[in-house]
């Protein structure tokens, strides 16, 4: 009997040292999202679906609104594609039963980066294609930067806010980059 050891084309994410989204940021984001959604063409269907950490690392499953699926999307297993903003279209595959996105939703979460406390936008623009909009987490008030000599400083903060896992973690928070060198 002879067993094939199993290679992988990708790096594997550190799972010890995921990121997750505090609940401060995660709303944000998805407040944000919510904003961005009420301005779509109310004739192309559209949902917000926050990111957490199963729909970005891991099994990399994207279940959707179950309502939203029997509504419009349709009845059987088909290839969907996702139209990111730089319109770039990337594939993957829908599943009717189970209403989310399975294969290709992999490579469109890591292509693109998504981390737990983004939120995405999809707007249906035809019946097997979406338009996604993505919000990301960590640049929570880049918008109200007015400054560009700032955007360092802020970014770090953005990215402060996030919780991270392991044995660095202080339960549930963490001082920025400002705060510890005052």
């Amino acid at each position: 009997m002879h067993f094939h050891s199993r290679t992988f084309s990708y790096q594997r994410r550190d799972l010890l040292n995921r990121v997750y989204a505090s609940s401060e940021v995660r709303q944000y984001a998805i407040h944000r999202a919510e904003e961005l959604q009420s301005t779509l063409d109310p004739e192309h269907p559209s949902f917000v679906k926050p990111m957490l950490q199963s729909h970005v690392t891991g099994g990399f499953w994207l279940g959707l609104p179950s309502l939203f699926c029997k509504t419009y999307l349709p009845k059987e297993d088909e290839m969907m594609t996702l139209i990111d903003e730089g319109e770039e279209p990337s594939q993957t595959k829908y599943l009717a039963g189970k209403t989310g996105l399975s294969g290709g939703w992999r490579g469109f979460a890591i292509d693109h980066e998504l981390v737990d406390g983004d939120a995405l936008v999809f707007q249906l623009v035809s019946p097997t294609e979406f338009k996604v909009h993505i919000i990301r987490a960590n640049e929570v008030g880049e918008k109200e930067n007015k400054n560009e000599e700032d955007d360092d400083l802020d970014s770090t903060r953005r990215r402060s806010k996030r919780i991270r896992t392991g044995k660095n973690c202080i339960s549930g928070f963490l001082i920025t980059l400002q705060e510890a060198c005052l």
